[in-house]
């Protein structure tokens, strides 16, 4: 009994210990919580759990430090994919502050606009999809909740929301959390006011109606003023028409209004106005003389339309988005014929909206259908149509989804009209389908390839990865691999079976041999994992060519070997690094990896203990004993640099003495100025060192570095204040003299640019020996050969 009691009292405990570590439980949000609920969450329990108000409670100060460390990490991307996939263990390298804000910081700063539903706070990967990747007007405030000035132009923002709501996108971007992003536009001071996709900066006055003027001038909105003369545009229109009609005794619509009415119904009814005191037989021929009327495509001339009862912009919209056709209601059976109308290239594609009701007047679908001239719109039903709803496996509403020749994908966003559209756009270009268990059979028993993004949509890091894939998907999917997705909580089991544990996990298939990616990837190097696949620059190593090529390595070869297994996250995670190293490092290393799930016994007869491990047998040892283990981070940079230490080099390490040889030779050379506690000079200095060999046996051109922690006074001479600094000398011009010290300055780190330019410098140098020596011979001594001014070089770091 007392064993079973502790047994008891043993998982309690544990639970407890989970529940108290469980970040979303902290703030009282659920894993697939989106940013703007992770930050009203916190401020919520801000504002009751903060020590400023529980000055009786001696625990308050730890416990808001553990509420404040799961604000930190949700908020963050990054840190929130490296928690979600490994705990609390996966944050052991970051470093958190035990600080935090006052509680009226909270309160009266914090999540300025969090409240504001026509105001949308855009994340790094919101910006980048919506509007980097749009051509949507959007009117952005870059903020500081730090700012005083932002905090008195907020009610403003707010009302601006308010009157522009559907005319353009209002958004804001908080500085603060998204600095990254605010320093990538170019953002210095705060409030600053961008309208996109042009990214001009409003320098008016922070009025509504200044602001509202600024946007109207940038926006190509038609309002038609009719008269006699072009009320054939009307009739002849295909297109619904709302026409105002006003007279000097009645309330008319402003034009500021008929300016949002436009905007907001673009493309789906035109707009057009009657000054009835001007038009009077135009007015009688059409049969009113004041009010706003809605008249279906091609009717005006027939009919006295549908009177508008509401004047408000948005309210008038919203009545007249209700008089439009409504979407085909879309059944199985209709899908049928859909499906063969589109796989015989008889139709369009289509876009379906699924939702749990009659919802058939949905704005935003009506809206969206404006925005997609060339793509069906369709509604489903589900409570009419369940058979189709369940063909697609439709588990929440609503949903929207574009069916397509290939297959169809499904939109995780915002439901608003823009967002639908440009997932539709996105995705009919994007050469992605969604896959299930199925098609699994279909890839296990196939020669071609495939790529298939595993992921979840509560997962952040999995919805900035989506549209990367579908880049990736319309530059090779088809060509290269099938691109597809699955969604590991639709298809739970599919994901267990296939020991998916992180989102998201991409994996591509190449007959039928499962390679890794995980995590998120832009599409280039999408493209790219893809590509190494196909073409591997990393040589695949058995414990056979081990012992026929490595075994008896001799001197002058460079190996780097990588020790890996697939089931190993980190080993996963530097898989595209490494492969980027192999193909940097062609000619100067041979780079391969071993499989040691595959060859485990020979593994650990080579002394392998943890994964991934990474050796170089540098090229001055002979076979495979006398290695260099890597214990850096997995990076790209860190293990090139780290590579390159061990290569032979032609870069020689000059002191004071050996300095002044160069001003008094005849040969160039390049030098490297620099100090040991300058990231930027170790970062450099594998880059220099190939620049060397490069410029060596292309050029004649030597190369050396100088230690300006050891040589300060030589350095100072020479005018370096700035490091790495690099200075060209080109060799004296006669015997005995010397060079100036200070050389000629290159301002770059760029290899390529260097190289051009001391290459250019040395063909300069040379063709002024050459015409010195012709003036020995008669010619005009003073005539100097001019130097253009791309080689007139400034040294200012300042």
């Amino acid at each position: 009994m007392k064993v079973l009691i502790l047994i008891i009292l043993i998982i309690n405990w544990n639970i407890c210990l989970s529940i108290k570590n469980d970040y979303y439980a902290l703030l009282g949000v659920k894993t697939d919580a989106s940013k703007s609920e992770i930050r009203k969450a916190f401020k919520k329990i801000a504002l009751e759990k903060h020590p400023d108000k529980n000055k009786g409670d001696a625990a308050a100060h730890d416990t808001f430090l553990k509420i404040n460390k799961a604000y930190e990490v949700l908020k963050d991307e990054e840190l929130r994919k490296k928690y979600d996939r490994y705990g609390e263990d996966g944050l052991k390298d970051n470093h958190f502050s035990n600080n935090y804000q006052s509680w009226t910081y909270y309160n009266e700063q914090f999540g300025i606009y969090d409240d504001d539903p026509e105001v949308i706070t855009l994340s790094k990967a919101d910006f980048e999809q919506s509007v980097s990747n749009s051509e949507d007007i959007w009117f952005i405030n870059f903020y500081s909740p730090h700012c005083s000035h932002c905090h008195t132009v907020a009610p403003i923002w707010r009302k601006l929301s308010e009157e522009l709501s559907g005319v353009v996108r209002i958004g804001a971007v908080n500085c603060h959390d998204d600095w990254m992003l605010c320093n990538a536009e170019g953002i210095r001071g705060y409030p600053s006011l961008r309208i996109y996709p042009s990214a001009e900066d409003y320098y008016g006055e922070h009025s509504v109606e200044n602001m509202m003027a600024y946007v109207f001038d940038r926006v190509q909105i038609d309002v038609t003023r009719l008269n006699t003369e072009n009320i054939n545009v009307v009739y002849e229109s295909s297109m619904p028409w709302i026409i105002s009609f006003c007279e000097e005794d009645h309330d008319c619509l402003s034009d500021t209004t008929l300016l949002k009415v436009s905007a907001m119904l673009e493309d789906l009814v035109n707009v057009g106005s009657v000054n009835c005191e001007n038009e009077i037989s135009l007015c009688k021929q059409l049969s009113h003389s004041s009010g706003v009327y809605f008249y279906s495509a091609e009717s005006v001339k027939d009919t006295q339309g549908t009177v508008i009862v509401n004047i408000n912009a948005k309210e008038l919209v919203s009545e007249v988005l209700d008089l439009l056709p409504i979407p085909l209601q879309v059944n199985d059976n209709i899908f049928q014929q859909i499906r063969r109308n589109i796989s015989e290239n008889k139709s369009n594609e289509w876009l379906f909206m699924f939702t749990d009701r009659d919802d058939h007047k949905n704005h935003e679908l009506r809206k969206t259908e404006a925005l997609l001239q060339n793509i069906n719109i369709g509604h489903v039903n589900c409570l009419q149509a369940a058979d189709l709803c369940q063909r697609f496996l439709i588990n929440k509403y609503p949903t929207v989804l574009l069916y397509k020749k290939i297959g169809y994908e499904i939109h995780h966003g915002r439901m608003f009209a823009h967002d639908l559209a440009n997932f539709a756009r996105e995705s009919l270009a994007s050469n992605v389908r969604v896959m299930g268990p199925d098609d699994f059979l279909k890839i296990s028993q196939s020669s071609e390839s495939f790529f298939i993004d595993f992921f979840a949509p509560w997962c952040p890091p999995c919805m900035k990865l989506l549209p990367e894939w579908r880049k990736a998907g319309k530059l090779i999917g088809g060509k290269l691999a099938h691109f597809g997705t699955v969604d590991c909580t639709v298809h739970h089991q599919l994901c267990v079976k296939l020991s998916i544990h992180s989102y998201p996990t991409s994996i591509f298939y190449n007959l039928s041999k499962a390679h890794i990616f995980s995590g998120y990837h832009t599409a280039e190097e999408i493209i790219e994992y893809a590509e190494d696949i196909k073409s591997p620059p990393v040589i695949h190593i058995t414990p056979e060519f081990f012992n026929a090529e490595i075994k008896v390595k001799p001197i002058g070869k460079t190996w780097i070997l990588k020790f890996y297994a697939p089931w190993c996250h980190p080993c996963n995670e530097m898989a595209p690094a490494y492969s980027k190293l192999a193909k940097k490092l062609k000619g100067e290393a041979l780079v391969g990896e071993i499989n040691c799930d595959e060859h485990r016994f020979f593994c650990q007869s080579v002394g392998i203990t943890s994964y991934p491990t990474i050796r170089l047998l540098p090229h001055y040892t002979e076979g495979h004993e006398n290695f260099v283990h890597y214990n850096g981070w997995r990076d790209f940079n860190s293990m090139y640099i780290w590579a390159v230490e061990y290569f032979p080099t032609v870069v020689k390490e000059f002191s004071e003495i050996d300095f002044y040889t160069i001003l008094n030779s005849d040969e160039p050379w390049l030098v490297d100025f620099y100090t040991p506690w300058c990231s930027h000079c170790t970062t450099f200095a594998p880059h220099f060192k190939q620049l060397g060999k490069r410029l060596f046996n292309e050029k004649a051109i030597q190369t050396a570095k100088i230690n300006c922690q050891e040589h300060y006074t030589l350095c100072r001479d020479v005018g370096i204040r700035s490091y790495p600094s690099l200075r060209f000398y080109e060799g004296r011009t006669q015997e005995g003299t010397s060079q100036p010290i200070t050389g000629t300055a290159l301002e770059s780190q760029d290899t390529n640019y260097l190289f051009d330019m001391c290459s250019q410098l040395l063909e300069y140098h040379i063709a002024s020996l050459n015409l010195g020596s012709s003036n020995s011979k008669g010619g005009d001594f003073n005539k100097k050969t001019e130097v253009p001014d791309e080689m007139l070089f400034v040294h200012d770091e300042f």
